[in-house]
C-alpha cells in the first residue's frame, strides 16, 4: 500500500511539473520559440527536446530544471 501511496505522488507532481512546463512552453511559442531554440541552449539533440515536450515519461528534476532555465522561467514548491 505504501509504495503505491508513492507513485501515485509522484505521478501526480509530474504531470504537475510537466503541465507548468507546457504552459510556459505555450506562452514561449507564441512569443516565436522553437523547439530547436531550447535544444541549441540546452545543447541537447532537438529530438531530446521534442520527445520530453510531448510526454514527461521519467523527468527527472534536472529535466524539469533544463526546461525551465531554457524557457526563462521560475518554478516554486
Amino acid at each position: 500500500m505504501q509504495r503505491e501511496q508513492g507513485d501515485y505522488g509522484f505521478a501526480r507532481v509530474r504531470d504537475q511539473v510537466f503541465d507548468a512546463v507546457q504552459t510556459l512552453w505555450r506562452r514561449r511559442q507564441a512569443e516565436g520559440m522553437r523547439q530547436k531554440d531550447i535544444a541549441a541552449f540546452l545543447g541537447r539533440k532537438p529530438a531530446w527536446v521534442s520527445r520530453n515536450l510531448g510526454a514527461p515519461g521519467n523527468w527527472t528534476l534536472r529535466t524539469f530544471g533544463e526546461f525551465m532555465q531554457a524557457l526563462g522561467g521560475e518554478a516554486e514548491v
